[in-house]
């Protein structure tokens, strides 16, 4: 009989899961459902941008949505603009065209053994009940109030948006000159070209506003904060040649203590510089080992990481491309964009303006100044416990999700069941999406997605129908 694979989400995670499934199915056959409440699939809240300015953060060659087909991502481009190499960093709209691609060809390669049925919707609920030839299978109810059955849900979200900073008055965030999250559509659009903005967060997010603020405006004068003031490193460039590194007796060098990991690679980094290696070669090495050193560290270390080092490893290992690099250090040189170091003390909607309190990092200094606008670049929240959506919100009260004890997401077991709040697994109800983080720690990045998306795939085209009944 034909199982059927509901997938809610419609970003990479889940675009890579649908084209692995239709890929692997077996000859009876396989209906996926991909349910999505914006109906923009294969695109997600990563590569819906259409502004020019955007470009990946990672080059080409490394992007591909199948691990078995690296040139993939590479040939699509090469076929719009014969000088794209793998060491291009491309318009992040491209790869959206892309991502609609891989859908749309691996529906119609794969339509003799598997269906593809887009749906627009918002998932409220997922139970689960036994069918008339004994099978289990779950129910997923959405808003509008139809219901879809289904031998396997997977949820594929995670990129929730950015959570407000505390303040003790927070009715600014009432006001329509705050944007919460600069990546819903049109939502930049709304500053004008004349008007100083505030940046909350100097990270990646950071850095692709200001480029759209600056490409608009060139003489704006704007302002970012974060707790520390870092900015993301830049990729080498184009004609630089990565050197190959065996990061294994290094992994073992570091131990299970947090103190362990920053002075072994720090050494390493020192020694290896001598001998003419590049730093991003030393931490791109340990890429394949991040999941077992995650795992290895305690409680206690695991928060004392979050605490004290996330920033400064993000900003290494999460960099940006080399174009974007310089175009953004140089509105930060040129004095266009004052980075700072501090945490907000108060934002105050005054007339035409927002008033801006901030208290500078290691002192008791407070800087004040108005802008017209205030966009929080701090990123896609993980803490799931906050988010306004009712299945999550639902999920978590029924005891069916369970956030981490670290709280960097949500505890899966390898199998990507959801571990419940009394320590049973689901039995109808994945995860795959950056909400991994929990377990693997690195679960962001297109490399590591696209590996989960094939694994749990090969799970689900193969997994032995159920014939108990489980409430989830």
């Amino acid at each position: 009989m034909k199982r059927t694979v509901l997938i809610i989400g419609g970003g990479f995670t889940g675009t890579a899961l649908a084209v692995n499934v239709l890929r692997m199915a077996a000859p009876e056959g396989v209906r996926v459902v991909m349910i999505n409440r914006s109906g923009q699939m294969a695109r997600g809240v990563a590569y819906g941008t259409h502004d020019n300015q955007h470009l990946l953060n990672v080059p080409a060659g490394n992007m591909s949505l199948l691990a078995d087909d690296p040139q993939s991502f590479v040939e699509f481009c090469r076929a719009a603009d014969p000088a794209v190499t793998p060491k291009t960093f491309v318009a992040r709209q491209i790869y959206g065209s892309y991502l609609e691609h891989c859908l749309s060809d691996a529906e119609m390669r794969h339509a003799s053994r598997g269906e593809l049925i887009r749906l627009v919707g918002e998932v409220v609920r997922i139970g689960s009940l036994r069918t008339d030839d004994g099978r289990e299978s779950a129910v997923v109810r959405l808003r509008d109030g139809d219901t879809v059955h289904a031998d396997h849900v997977v949820l594929a979200c995670g990129h929730f948006a950015p959570a407000n900073p505390r303040l003790d008055d927070a009715s600014v965030y009432a006001d329509t000159r705050y944007i919460r999250d600069p990546w819903q559509p049109g939502a930049l659009a709304r500053v004008p070209a004349h008007e100083n903005v505030l940046l909350i967060g100097t990270g990646l997010t950071a850095v692709d506003v200001a480029l759209h603020l600056a490409a608009d405006n060139p003489a704006r004068r704007c302002h970012a904060v974060s707790r520390r003031g870092l900015m993301p490193q830049g990729h080498r460039t184009g004609h630089e040649t990565p050197t190959p590194f065996d990061a294994s007796e290094l992994v073992l060098r570091m131990g299970s203590h947090v103190r362990g990991y920053v002075r072994a690679l720090r050494e390493e980094i020192e020694a290896r510089q001598a001998e003419g290696f590049d730093w991003r070669d030393i931490v791109a090495a340990l890429r394949p080992h991040t999941a077992a050193l995650w795992q290895r560290l305690a409680l206690a270390e695991r928060r004392r990481f979050l605490r004290h080092l996330q920033p400064y490893w993000d900003v290494h290992r999460h960099r940006t491309a080399p174009d974007s690099h310089r175009m953004f250090h140089d509105w930060v040189s040129a004095g266009h964009l004052r980075i700072h170091a501090g945490h907000l003390v108060r934002l105050e909607a005054r007339g035409d303006a927002i008033a801006v309190e901030l208290r500078q990092r290691g002192t008791s200094s407070v800087t004040s100044f108005e802008v017209g606008y205030v966009i929080n670049c701090t990123g896609p929240s993980s803490q799931v416990t906050g988010v306004a959506d009712p299945l999550i919100q639902a999920l978590l009260a029924d005891g069916t999700m369970q956030v981490d004890a670290a709280r960097t997401g949500i505890d899966v077991d390898d199998a990507y069941r959801l571990v419940g709040a009394d320590g049973r697994l689901s039995s109808v109800l994945r995860y795959a999406g950056p909400l991994l983080r929990a377990r693997d720690w690195e679960a962001t990045a297109v490399p590591e997605l696209r590996m989960h998306a094939a694994r749990l795939a090969q799970m689900l085209v193969t997994a032995p129908e159920r014939a108990s009944v489980s409430t989830v």
